[in-house]
């Protein structure tokens, strides 16, 4: 698990003093063993605080900043769903529009889902693409496929299940529309209009300045994470908290 965090709070949440924020904070990674995160707190459409806590390198003792760039996660996502509204509104797609209009050899149970099915978490699809591995770069699309035969958790449109596996259909589906890599989509179209320079896909191979280590802990031992060498949509982004500010105003 990595133990690195980027923690974006939103502007319910908000804090008397500067001083009670670093306490809260830093009990927090204590109990919680993280390494290092960095924090923004956004009041009002104005930035209250924007910083980092702990270290960004614990062999070189580089601390984390507000410029330090960390693994989103599923933090991500939001890029993905606002893609998406965004080729809605150029009038490329819509959101009701079935699976089976990007994935036609999907199997015929999946009719039913949307593409709103899977931005929301209630397509009953697996959590998870079978095919899925950290230590193999493969095609989006293979790993959607080794889902195919996969039993659905519940019906279609009948509850929330958090769902990785919608996220790379979305994922496709914005490489499909666009006609270009989701990642370039989503660079051109949110991050660079955005401000959002310091952003970049999970790629574990580009130097990339002030990015931070990933650790993990075996019982009470610090060690480095383990290296994730497939780039995954369901959290396929790195980022700075300045950025995630200036995200704010996609």
């Amino acid at each position: 698990m990595n133990k690195l965090l980027l923690c974006l709070l939103i502007p319910a949440l908000s804090f008397a003093q500067v001083d009670s924020t670093d306490i809260i904070v830093k009990q927090m990674m204590e109990q919680q063993k993280i390494v290092g995160l960095s924090l923004a707190v956004i009041k009002n459409g104005q930035t209250v605080a924007n910083k980092g806590y702990g270290l960004a390198n614990v062999e070189l003792n580089v601390p984390v900043d507000a410029e330090t760039v960390i693994r989103l996660g599923s933090v991500s996502k939001q890029f993905f769903t606002t893609a998406i509204i965004k080729l809605m509104e150029e009038g490329k797609l819509s959101i009701d529009d079935s699976v089976h209009k990007f994935f036609p050899d999907a199997p015929a149970a999946w009719r039913p889902i949307t593409i709103n099915n899977l931005m929301s978490h209630t397509s009953g699809l697996q959590r998870e693409g079978p095919a899925y591995d950290n230590n193999k770069i493969q095609p989006d699309i293979d790993i959607i496929k080794s889902a195919y035969n996969l039993p659905f958790v519940f019906n279609v449109g009948e509850k929330f299940q958090y769902c990785n596996l919608g996220y790379f259909m979305l994922a496709e589906i914005i490489t499909q529309v666009s006609g270009m890599p989701w990642q370039d989509y989503i660079r051109a179209a949110l991050f660079i209009p955005a401000g959002m320079h310091n952003s970049y896909l999970t790629d574990f191979y580009p130097i990339i300045p002030h990015r931070a280590s990933g650790y993990m802990h075996l019982k009470d031992t610090l060690v480095n994470a383990t290296a994730m060498y497939a780039i995954r949509p369901s959290g396929g982004f790195l980022s700075t908290s300045t950025d995630m500010i200036q995200g704010k105003r996609l």
